[in-house]
């Protein structure tokens, strides 16, 4: 029976080789994502997955012991002899069970640590990806709390049983359940880091001349101007984390609107030059938006001409 540990060890050396090679394992990647307490938090849990796991191990050798002893009782013929012997498996397979479930136990203490950490920081760097990674990532999240709740279902009508064999076929498919919640959550750190690797592989490159002249409409006298959008977050990110996610980018604005940070590039004349620009861009989920007056509109078409708008687009 595979341990928790050797479960997310198998689970991490799997995505891992999904990654390009590097020096670091994901696990390693991972780590550094936390700051020192949380560091310690997370190897007081590596070491209480052990812990359950040398439970566990006495469990399944008492659960073997204890049938063996059942089969040697069935060939006693005197009946007295026999329901002695019958006790004894008996007592040994409750000792058994006490200890697998001391270690399942142990599992949930250290699950709880290790999703609860995931959860709270994949959350928060799920705002430095886009689309469509970041819905993938949100996804995995959902999925993975879900499966934790579960777990958490699991393991409280594991206290309502009366026989530890009863008890314990509820940690287990808890156990189970804690499984799945952490793979996602491992999962959603791979497509996390792959995206930020693919980004600092493939840069993308843009033209860092400065901005033509703002254009003022002949029609209405409106001064008319053309960004592209490239990102938006529910928090404003430092000038570090865009310089990582995109290196030979220069943000030129951030609008702060209900409630998103929203982060362009560029002032250009017509729709077609911003056009031009976010194909040199070449950053998934980009998009040209229009400003009249200094003012965003909210459909770009109330500003942008037919005939400004490139063949293919």
């Amino acid at each position: 029976m595979k341990t928790i540990g050797k479960y997310l060890l198998i689970s991490l050396i799997v995505l891992t080789n999904s990654l390009s090679a590097q020096n670091f394992s994901l696990l390693d990647i991972i780590r550094k994502q936390f700051n020192v307490q949380e560091q310690t938090e997370l190897d007081k849990a590596q070491q209480t997955i052990k812990e359950g796991d040398n439970y566990k191990e006495k469990g399944e050798n008492l659960l073997n012991k204890a049938e063996e002893q059942k089969q040697q009782a069935q060939t006693i013929r005197r009946k007295k002899k026999q329901k002695k012997a019958l006790q004894q498996a008996q007592q040994t397979e409750n000792a058994a069970y006490s200890y697998l479930i001391r270690g399942s136990k142990k599992y949930a203490q250290a699950n709880s640590t290790l999703f609860n950490l995931y959860y709270a920081n994949l959350s928060k760097l799920a705002d430095n990806i886009y689309e469509p990674e970041k819905s993938q990532l949100l996804e995995l999240l959902q999925k993975a709390k879900s499966s934790f709740d579960l777990a958490k279902d699991q393991r409280s009508k594991a206290t309502k049983q009366n026989s530890k064999k009863d008890q314990y076929t509820y940690h287990k498919k808890a156990e189970e359940y804690e499984k799945q919640a952490i793979a996602l959550l491992i999962q959603a750190y791979a497509i996390y880091f792959r995206k930020i690797e693919e980004q600092k592989q493939s840069p993308p490159k843009i033209d860092t001349a400065a901005p033509p002249a703002q254009k003022i409409n002949i029609h209405t006298g409106d001064t008319i101007i053309y960004r592209v959008q490239i990102a938006a977050s529910k928090i404003p990110l430092s000038h570090k984390k865009l310089r990582e996610i995109y290196p030979n980018i220069s943000i030129a604005h951030i609008d702060k609107e209900g409630g998103w940070y929203k982060y362009l590039i560029g002032e250009y004349t017509s729709y077609e030059e911003a056009y031009q620009a976010k194909k040199k861009m070449n950053v998934k989920g980009a998009f040209i938006v229009a400003y009249k007056n200094g003012k965003r509109v909210k459909d770009i078409r109330e500003v942008c001409n037919p005939e400004e708008h490139p063949k293919s687009h």
